[in-house]
């Protein structure tokens, strides 16, 4: 039955092509069209309507930090495409008219108070463009922690848990606890029913705590197999059958496997017609299995027609591109749609590639290389990233927005880039300088009592003795 109303189906639709023939000579099938113009040209593609735009100017906007902007462009109030002229002949999408938010450019960081090990810092920036400020907590550096190492206890010996303190304040972290013997800890390890094949456990027990076994668990034998039968099943046209098998009833391992035994397979009579064909139509013919239900039906090919009867409908040929191939018009019988004139396939154009030039990448942004690029489809070749350099510390110490050392006191700097000479990184503590100077010999030392010293630093002027 399904192939017959594939028939049914087929001559509908064949009926349908005819009255939309019809239609497009008698000029009636424009009046449905939904006008569609992919070309830009004007004109509706399927029905040649002209289409008028009715355009509506979209003014420009700046993008900022934050809101994305947009270019000139116009849109045609009728068809809703956009266009960068007013004429519309440059059609763009909208998201071509979209100018990116430019995001941040924010400064050199500024530092408000400097961390310890418990206590935060603080340091701000501001957008050169915007003059918003970004905030930023710089977490304390936290304790250096040193591990005091404990020892475990066993069932009747104490122990004693890790401790932590810090190695630069001493602050005791986590104090170091005694943990008292607790004694065996009693478990019981349950008994393990035996199998028809596996041997079982009686129950045990052990202490939870040192593994100690205090009851041991003795061997149960195996059970053995239970055998059962499981009857035979005989095929029949499309089912397999099975041979007798045996199982055991109490774990269903398979003893005997079963057999398949393979289906009979249909016995089918002569074919009947049951519908005949005529020329517009094909016919149905049917045959049935002589053991069950089922039946096989098949298509009576139409009646033979003269093609030049009827007309011919003309297949479109399709423009070839750089990638992909086209095709010449051709021709098909709009009774039976048999080919009359071939289409024939039509070489890709091929790509026109013009030379790119490349660009270098710098500490913070990214370049690419040289490139070859399609004038006809914009198809690129050969263009790849090249990663930022990323900045390279030299020996200079940059001390804007921190603080030199001196003598006595550590100071706060940053690395400076050696290539572009910007300053970067959360910075570095730098150590105090100690102080420089002659040594001044005040009394020598003799062979049982030490001598004195003094020297007055060339920097900051105190005096230090030794």
């Amino acid at each position: 039955m399904r192939k017959f109303f594939k028939v049914l189906l087929a001559i509908l639709v064949l009926m349908l092509l005819v009255s939309c023939d019809d239609m497009m000579q008698t000029g009636s099938l424009s009046e449905l069209c939904a006008h569609e113009d992919t070309d830009d040209d004007g004109k509706c593609d399927k029905c040649l309507a002209v289409h008028t735009h009715v355009m509506v100017k979209v003014e420009g906007k700046a993008a900022t930090c934050e809101k994305d902007g947009n270019i000139e462009y116009f849109t045609c109030a009728e068809c809703n495409k956009c266009y960068l002229d007013s004429n519309g002949k440059k059609r763009i999408t909208i998201e071509m008219t979209k100018i990116s938010a430019s995001g941040h450019t924010y400064g050199v960081w500024q530092y408000d108070s400097m961390p310890d090990c418990s206590n935060i810092g603080s340091r701000h920036r501001e957008c050169v463009s915007c003059k918003c400020v970004d905030m930023e907590i710089i977490p304390a550096f936290g304790h250096t922690e040193v591990i005091d190492k404990g020892y475990a206890h066993t069932c009747v010996e104490a122990g004693l848990t890790d401790g932590k303190h810090c190695s630069v304040c001493r602050e005791i972290i986590i104090a170091q606890v005694v943990i008292n013997p607790p004694g065996h800890i009693e478990v019981t390890d349950e008994a393990v029913a035996p199998t028809c094949i596996e041997t079982g456990l009686s129950e045990g027990k052990r202490c939870s705590t040192c593994g100690d076994i205090l009851v041991a668990q003795e061997t149960v034998p195996a059970l053995g197999h239970t055998e059962e039968t499981i009857p035979a099943v005989d095929p029949d046209c499309t089912n397999t059958g099975l041979t007798e098998g045996k199982k055991c009833s109490v774990c269903g391992e398979m003893l005997v496997a079963q057999e398949t035994v393979p289906a009979n397979g249909h016995s089918l009579g002569e074919w009947v017609t049951t519908l005949e064909p005529t020329e517009d139509t094909e016919g149905e013919k049917r045959r049935d299995c002589v053991n069950c239900d089922y039946f096989e039906t098949d298509i009576v090919a139409p009646l033979s027609h003269n093609h030049a009867d009827w007309e011919e409908i003309i297949l479109e040929a399709v423009a070839p591109t750089c990638t992909t191939t086209g095709l010449t018009e051709g021709k098909k019988c709009s009774k039976c749609g048999e080919i009359l004139v071939a289409q024939d396939v039509v070489p890709t154009i091929g790509h026109d590639y013009e030379d790119k030039a490349g660009l270098g990448a710098t500490c913070t942004d990214d370049g690419y290389t040289a490139y070859t690029e399609c004038s006809v489809c914009g198809d690129i070749q050969g263009k790849e990233v090249i990663t930022a350099l990323g900045h390279s510390a030299g020996e200079d110490i940059d001390y804007e927005g921190g603080y030199e050392p001196t003598c006595t006191e550590p100071g706060f700097g940053f690395d400076k880039c050696a290539t572009c000479g910007i300053h970067f990184g959360d910075g570095f503590v730098v150590p105090a300088l100690g102080h420089s100077g002659e040594w001044i010999i005040d009394t020598d030392a003799t062979c049982t009592e030490a001598g004195a010293k003094h020297r007055v630093c060339t920097v900051c002027g105190e005096t230090e003795e030794a």
